[in-house]
């Protein structure tokens, strides 16, 4: 689907049973292949689970948002809770948009919270997020705008904000957003230029 938007509990495979009168039989495939879309969280995923409806997904180019009083939980090592990448010369920073306002709890090594490439994300007020060991709560690349409203935990040799390949310098904790560490070694604001 293209430029739709529509919520996670939209996107089962009953949802879409009900919906288009068709009925999927088998496993791993996915349910929908998002583009150019909208994509919001209105239940709670658990990311190392194959079957959870946000797994069954395939998100490209779009916007995501953890609606407040949802969770995303992963417990494994590299377990991204958002990623999504977009073409500066095809489209406008703001058509991949990926904002939490609820929680996001990542407690393996070397995970990521939030991932853009030339995107806006955001950690709104009410968002909670806690990352692992090695790991990095909001990763910007390719001139993304990164902001943090909520509260941040990250682990040892951990990262709250990172920003790499920018040009505009947008990267924000503002006056309500927290970032601290429940390690050591741990940065809350890392820039790197282009």
């Amino acid at each position: 689907a293209q430029n739709v938007g529509m919520n996670l509990s939209d996107t089962t495979g009953d949802a879409v049973s009900k919906a288009t009168g068709a009925h999927i039989n088998g496993t791993d495939y996915k349910t929908f292949m998002l583009y150019l879309s909208k994509m919001t969280i209105n239940q709670d995923v658990n990311l190392d689970d194959a079957n959870d409806a946000y797994n069954q997904l395939e998100i490209s180019n779009s916007s995501i948002t953890n609606a407040a009083n949802q969770t995303m939980t992963g417990i494994q090592a590299n377990d991204v809770a958002m990623a999504q990448e977009n073409n500066s010369s095809l489209y406008t920073r703001d058509k991949v948009r990926l904002t939490n306002k609820g929680s996001i709890n990542l407690s393996g090594t070397g995970s990521t919270g939030i991932y853009g490439k030339f995107g806006e994300l955001y950690n709104k007020a009410t968002g909670i997020m806690t990352v692992g060991d090695k790991s990095t709560a909001i990763y910007g690349t390719g001139d993304s705008i990164i902001e943090n409203e909520g509260q941040i935990t990250i682990g040892s040799s951990s990262t709250g904000l990172y920003s790499e390949g920018s040009v505009t310098k947008a990267i924000t904790n503002k006056s309500t957003g927290i970032i601290e560490s429940s390690g050591n070694d741990s940065v809350a604001i890392s820039y790197k230029p282009k």
